[in-house]
């Protein structure tokens, strides 16, 4: 028996240490001695991560004699831990390849006996630093920021023991906020902290690093490397106390009590922030900003190439088999039917083509090898050279049973609800009942042209391409469009179409979503399957990449815009549009000369009323002067535009004989016809009661084009302005005169006619347009626009404006007078009680001073020292440490109560060349200012904070889309008229986001820089949403 175990105890060994022989073995150096630091690495390697992946690692501590990175470059090391200067070395040319970061804030900062308030303080102190921390660009940085110069310091080599800063016998000390800081509490030890992450300068610490050659010849190896680590450090995080015991149990060369160790563990959740970023993520953008910050100090040479630098993962390619290999082999190129004016999926710029499909089709190259030819066109002629075999392939086509007979489906690469859009002005939506007796727009062949053409009761009208639908919709020539949200808003966008509403998502039993796939003709099956796999073998990371940059929505997100949603844009004209314009020298607008309130020319020759206010907003928003062109007549003003002495017809109403040479425009407003007469007549139900009676109207104007139409045997008699009318009605010359009621009641009052009176009106109103003469289309289009443009706000004031004499002559100021007096008696009354209850307070208050005035004086410190702790330094606003906390408040309160808040980056404008020509004292006080202009701008529930560098952030909780991008308008608009000292004009630029449900902080700041990053791109001194 007992050979029968020691035979068994044989084999057991044996077969671990087989085991262990198959395990890759690696090892990495560490930046320091053990301690929490690295607790992920020590749990991915004691509780078998590492193991599990086929990996035995061998950790070593820091050690004085030994350079890191010559060390990993060397090959003695796989694997190393260093801080920022592994990225400043890799700029540098060092092979190294930045594989992961753990702390995304640096703890590394100067603790100073507690006299010591700012860096600058340190002129002439002994500073203890270690040789390894005496070049580090923080502290560089943060001595330059308060003109200390590193020979002003008394430099003390460090002895790596605190207690030399107990005895005083240095006036500060280099340390990491992990680790010293528990000592000093503990002991009582007064002192302050200088964190060079308080003044902007916000490096990565604690990153894993490896040699190029190593990275190369080892990706997977590398991949399981940092997934175990991950895996360890998420643990580590999660379960503290257990890894501390691990780490007094196996990894205590620092003799540190558990006490220490926890309190060290608390501030690594600190310094890498989980809840905000991925454990171990490299944020490309950080690195490029560290990077750039090495190239402004000097300390390196312009770098441009940081995707070199950093490790990129390995991603599957699709698992073909021999047939299909072969396949591609003879056949390397495979034509592609792909679409000019599909954006944001596929559409062409200047002759490239671009889009969501594009980027798909280079994955797809990568991942089977196979070319595509693209082959650009409309859906029309896509469709069939596909069906014709001219292309193999079809891009942006939609599963319907009818196509399967020449199609492979593959399966879809988006999914997008179809939407319903109509114009702003169109009225109880009721669904697809609101359908009937309008015109309804859809592109020729769409999936679902069929099951719209068979609701009941409309006008089919099928558009060749998409952004002949969106502008024939906005003109008014549709009155409803079917299209996806994402190609609809690009050609809203493109011709800047203000006017448009996505209000309904199209909902019929036999149409399913916009299901894009790629389609492939029926007799290839081998290219479908090879269309299949690579699609297959697209990472979910890879789609998430492809969606953000396209699209910016996920289809949860799409649903929600079943809701009413308004898509505008800031710029009204297109670039065509504008150069037509500068041809021209004017535009020749003709009036009705004598229609007050209205509009009318005044004995100078002035243009006045409503339709000069109109006629300066639309001058102002297409950037061009309007000229009037002097009538007698409203006779003579249509003539004028009859016979194209002027372009423009001002607030006129569309008529059968107009329309011959006019193209309107869409109302601006709608006003009722009304009847006025002598006082002693009835008032009126309809105008059936009167209608045998004679009328005077204006002649040629659309009211007498109106009541001929809709009675055509009523007596009318001609006038010539309403003055004439109105005292043909006080002669009883005729029954009354029919008018708009805003004319007719200026006109009463004017001319104080008060035995007259409006009775009732017709069931036909006067819809103000402008009427364009139909030579020049362009210019209809234009000015369309402009009026669409311009908000009800706008157009009611200008009512408000010129209406408001109607009222004039009714007002009871012996009333106002009366509730004057009495106010004016209460609030004397009030003011006698208030001194009486003032002075009596002021005894009180006296008795108690003392006693606030100490309490003051501790709360004022209290409240200093908390300040110290959340604010940046040199511009007074929340540092990023107290920013990252109210976010997280932030979306764990919006997740509570299913709100939403607003989450804005800004950043100033070609700072660094500021910087480079008036140094970095004007820079600082340019920020001082900023920062000043910010929190004067803000409400008092909002939060600023200074980001980094040059970078700033403001949250605005309880807020939308709407009027995020308003106050942004509104605040980039401020900054750019603001004077800055010595500088003068700054711009910034803005990335604004409004939170979702389920985003992280990750998701929402990174929404918001990519936005501020396109706001750039766009040309700086804009504010870009996304």
């Amino acid at each position: 028996m007992k050979k029968l175990l020691k035979t068994l105890f044989i084999f057991f060994i044996f077969f671990l240490t087989l085991h262990a022989n198959t395990l890759e073995k690696v090892s990495l150096r560490l930046q320091w001695k053990h301690q929490f630091e690295f607790a992920g690495f020590y749990v991915a390697k004691e509780y078998g991560y590492y193991k599990e992946l086929g990996l035995n690692v061998e950790l070593f501590e820091y050690d004085s004699d030994v350079d890191i990175v010559q060390e990993v470059i060397n090959g003695e090391k796989e694997f190393g831990i260093w801080g920022s200067g592994v990225i400043e070395q890799a700029m540098k040319g060092k092979p190294l390849v930045l594989l992961a970061n753990y702390f995304k804030r640096s703890p590394l900062a100067i603790i100073a006996q507690g006299d010591i308030i700012l860096p600058s303080e340190l002129a002439g102190k002994k500073l203890m630093i270690p040789k390894s921390d005496f070049n580090n660009v923080n502290y560089q940085q943060m001595f330059k920021l308060f003109g200390l110069n590193i020979n002003d310091i008394e430099i003390v080599p460090s002895s790596f023991n605190i207690q030399d800063f107990i005895d005083k016998k240095v006036d500060a000390y280099s340390s990491f906020l992990t680790n010293e800081p528990y000592i000093l509490r503990k002991e009582g030890i007064r002192h302050n902290i200088l964190d060079p992450n308080n003044y902007g300068i916000e490096m990565y610490d604690v990153n894993l690093f490896s040699s190029k050659e190593f990275v190369k010849n080892n990706p997977q190896l590398v991949e399981k490397f940092i997934k175990a680590s991950n895996k360890g450090w998420e643990y580590a995080l999660k379960h503290k106390e257990e890894v501390v015991d691990l780490i007094l149990k196996k990894y205590n060369t620092q003799k540190k009590s558990k006490g220490h160790l926890l309190f060290e563990a608390q501030e690594t959740i600190k310094m890498m922030l989980p809840n905000v970023y991925p454990i171990g993520s490299v944020d490309f953008k950080k690195v490029k900003k560290m990077g750039d910050f090495f190239i402004e100090k000097g300390m390196i040479k312009p770098f441009y190439e940081y995707q070199s630098i950093l490790f990129q993962k390995i991603e599957n390619i699709a698992d073909l088999t021999k047939q299909e290999i072969n396949y591609i082999e003879k056949n390397r190129v495979a034509p592609i039917s792909v679409m000019q004016d599909f954006s944001p999926f596929s559409f062409e710029i200047n002759g490239t083509y671009q889009g969501f499909v594009n980027d798909i089709l280079s994955l797809l190259e990568e991942k089977t090898g196979l070319r595509f030819k693209r082959v650009t066109g409309q859906w029309i002629p896509n469709l069939q050279r596909f069906k014709a075999k001219e292309t193999k392939i079809i891009a942006d086509i939609s599963y319907k049973k009818e196509r399967e007979e020449f199609t492979l489906f593959t399966k879809p690469y988006y999914e997008i609800p179809t939407l319903i859009f109509v114009r702003d002005d169109f009225k109880d939506y009721k669904g697809i009942e609101s359908f009937k007796g309008k015109k309804v727009g859809i592109q020729k062949n769409i999936f679902y042209a069929k099951e719209v053409g068979e609701i009941e009761g409309i006008e089919l009208v099928e558009n060749e391409s998409i952004e002949e639908m969106a502008k024939a919709l906005s003109y008014g020539k549709i009155d409803i469009a079917i299209m996806n949200l994402l190609t609809m808003n690009h050609y809203i966008k493109k011709n800047a179409l203000s006017n448009m509403l996505a209000i309904d998502e199209l909902n019929l039993k036999t149409v399913n979503r916009e299901d894009l796939r790629f389609g492939v003709n029926i007799d290839q099956p081998l290219l479908y399957s090879i269309m299949q796999k690579g699609l297959e073998a697209i990472s979910v990371q890879e789609w998430r990449n492809l969606t953000n940059k396209w699209i910016g929505l996920n289809a949860k997100e799409l649903k929600q815009l079943k809701k009413e949603t308004k898509i505008y844009n800031n710029d009204l004209l297109t670039k065509e549009e504008k150069e037509y314009l500068n041809k021209k020298n004017e535009l020749k607008i003709c009036v009705s000369p004598k229609w007050m309130p209205f509009e009318a020319i005044d004995e100078n020759n002035k243009h006045i009323g409503m339709g000069l206010d109109i006629k300066e907003i639309i001058s102002k928003k297409i950037s061009k002067k309007i000229t009037l062109v002097k009538t007698n007549s409203w006779e003579e003003s249509l003539n004028s535009a009859k016979n194209k002495k002027c372009e423009i017809l001002s607030l006129s109403k569309k008529t059968k004989e107009r329309s011959e040479y006019l193209n309107f425009t869409n109302p601006i407003y709608n006003i009722p016809y009304v009847i006025v007469t002598k006082k002693d007549k009835f008032f009126i139900d309809s105008f059936e009661e009167i209608k045998n009676n004679k009328f005077a109207v204006i002649k040629s104007s659309a009211v007498e084009e109106d009541i001929q139409e809709f009675y055509p045997n009523i007596q009318i008699i001609q006038v010539k302005s309403i003055d004439e009318g109105l005292n043909l009605v006080q002669n009883n010359k005729v029954y009354g005169y029919i008018d708009s009621r805003s004319s007719i009641g200026y006109a009463i009052d004017k001319n104080e006619m008060y035995d007259l009176k409006i009775i009732g009106k017709l069931p036909i109103d006067y819809n103000l347009s402008y009427g364009i003469i139909n030579t020049e289309e362009e210019l209809f289009n234009i000015i369309q626009k402009a009026i669409t443009s311009i908000s009800k706000e706008e157009k009611d004031r200008i009512f408000r404006k010129w209406i408001a004499v109607e009222q004039q002559k009714v007002t009871d100021y012996s009333l106002v007078w009366k509730v004057i007096f009495v106010a004016t008696f209460f609030i004397l009354l009030i003011v006698y009680w208030n001194i009486k209850l003032y002075k009596a307070k002021q005894e009180i208050e006296k008795t108690n001073i003392l006693l606030k005035k100490a309490q003051k004086e501790i709360e004022d410190k209290n409240i200093a020292l908390e300040k110290l702790a959340i604010t940046d330094k040199l511009t007074d606003v929340y540092n990023r440490t107290k920013l990252d906390e109210i976010l997280l408040d932030e979306i764990n309160r919006c997740k509570r109560f299913e709100c939403s808040f607003g989450f804005c980056i800004l950043d100033i404008d070609y700072f660094k060349s500021t910087n480079d020509s008036f140094g970095h004292l004007v820079g600082d006080k340019i920020l001082i200012s900023f920062a000043k202009l910010l929190k004067e701008s803000i409400r008092e529930t909002d939060y600023v904070g200074r980001w980094g560098g040059e970078e700033f952030v403001i949250i605005v909780p309880k807020t939308n889309k709407e009027n995020l991008t308003a106050f942004a308008q509104k605040l980039r608009v401020k900054i750019e008229n603001f004077d800055f000292e010595k500088v003068g004009k700054k711009t910034a630029s803005f990335g604004i986001t409004v939170t979702k449900e389920n985003d992280t902080i990750e998701t929402v700041i990174k929404r918001a820089d990519d936005a501020l990053y396109q706001a750039k791109k766009n040309g700086r001194n804009k504010v870009c949403f996304l």
